[in-house]
């Protein structure tokens, strides 16, 4: 197992934060231990000169890094919100665009499409909703496609919304999202440092992801990607227990949950 100084190191490489790989750095470092055993490397100091020489490797390590913790409807009074007030106040006879950014696994972009189909289901008709769900990490992406989880990643969701928007996988303890909520939902591989994807949007998610993993200049340049991709008026939902860097983003704590926010100028 690498020690917390040679972890550091290669955290120190990629500008990411100790501090949010804290808790996660166990299964991360794991993972850095079988790569530099397949290399035949002993040494961090080994694996650090061959990251600087191969790009490569470099960009291998990178994915190593990323993290996919997550699961379905991840702080509750953030997905109320979203359906008694932000959706419908997005309701402007065109389809929402939602960005998922950062979306590991998929349980996000899900847990946002079922809310948009319980409120069609109570409101009868209601504008489409187009989600772009982007990760780094192909394999996660892979995952997120597939729409096949561990029975702890629904352990937020209502029996109700299990009965509806999941199928048990036979014999597994497994569980499947219904193909319905697949209509309407992208999936793209994107680093939110590379710049934005093209559009606006109307919500951007950019929830336990850079603002956690990141130092602060990476989160700078992820927050003005973001914003750059965010209609004046529209939503940034960061998690519960990010905070924004320091600066004037021109935006606006919505009231309710302090981790939601609107893009300035917006309608009084």
């Amino acid at each position: 197992m690498l020690s917390d100084a040679e972890f550091q190191r290669l955290l120190d490489l990629f500008d990411l934060s100790w501090e949010g790989y804290r808790r996660v750095r166990k299964g991360v470092k794991k993972r850095l231990r079988r790569r530099l055993e397949a290399l035949g490397l002993r040494r961090v100091e080994d694996y650090l000169r061959a990251l600087e020489s191969d790009p490569g490797l470099r960009a291998e390590c990178r994915l190593l890094l990323t993290v996919s913790v997550s699961r379905f409807f991840r702080d509750r009074d953030l997905w109320s919100c979203l359906a008694r007030e932000i959706l419908p106040l997005l309701d402007q006879g065109r389809a929402v665009r939602a960005w998922s950014a950062g979306c590991a696994r998929g349980e996000e972009a899900y847990s946002l499409k079922i809310v948009h189909e319980q409120r069609r289901g109570q409101a009868g008709s209601v504008p489409a909703l187009e989600i772009l769900a982007t990760d780094l990490n192909p394999a996660y992406l892979d995952r997120a496609r597939a729409g096949v989880f561990q029975g702890s990643s629904l352990r937020e969701v209502p029996e109700e919304a299990r009965a509806e928007y999941f199928r048990k996988v036979p014999g597994r303890k497994l569980w499947r999202v219904a193909e319905g909520l697949k209509s309407g939902l992208a999936w793209r591989e994107h680093d939110l440092l590379a710049g934005p994807c093209p559009g606006l949007f109307d919500l951007i998610l950019m929830r336990n992801s850079v603002l956690t993993y990141c130092g602060q200049s990476l989160q700078e340049a992820a927050l003005r990607t973001a914003l750059a991709s965010l209609r004046e008026g529209g939503f940034l939902i960061i998690g519960r227990r990010e905070a924004l860097p320091p600066g004037d983003w021109g935006l606006r704590v919505w009231p309710g949950p302090t981790f939601i926010f609107r893009k300035a100028p917006w309608p009084a």
